[in-house]
């Protein structure tokens, strides 16, 4: 999202018959069954939480090789998301730090290997920032108050 700096990512392929993952649904005709993808709830990390009207804020956008930052900001109530992405296959530290706001706490959303979306313990702020462990291979959505930020400053 922003090495490229889109506004937006469409992905055309809903469902599709069988079990390749290609698609967000994997159909299965002769059960008349369905299974949500991996690639559906990594998706959910972004379209469920960045909603409509919000915008692209300042974050270091890698802050570490293989970690992956953006936020977004609602400009009319100041709830704000910032999507983190871990792409190594160890855990990486994360410092979410602020910058014009000061929120009480972040929750996070974890899609990895074994989660989908599920809500983690509330992150408290500790001198003005966030500390929190990413696990290896997963994408974390932080949701924080309504405070507007000026931006956030990953470290």
């Amino acid at each position: 999202m922003t090495d490229a700096n889109v506004n937006a990512w469409l992905y055309w392929t809903g469902a599709i018959p069988g079990n390749n993952d290609e698609g967000l649904i994997n159909v299965y005709k002769d059960t008349n069954t369905y299974q949500l993808t991996k690639r559906y709830y990594a998706f959910g990390n972004y379209s469920k939480y960045i909603r409509p009207g919000y915008v692209r804020i300042g974050a270091t956008d890698s802050p570490m090789r293989g970690v992956y930052v953006s936020a977004y900001k609602s400009p009319d109530t100041g709830e704000f998301t910032i999507v983190a992405v871990n792409d190594r296959d160890s855990t990486a530290q994360l410092n979410v730090r602020p910058d014009g706001f000061a929120p009480a706490r972040l929750t996070p959303y974890i899609t990895n290997d074994s989660l989908n979306m599920e809500p983690g313990r509330d992150i408290v702020s500790t001198d003005g920032k966030f500390q929190t462990a990413l696990p290896p291979k997963s994408v974390i959505t932080f949701v924080g108050g309504k405070d507007s930020p000026a931006g956030l400053l990953g470290r």
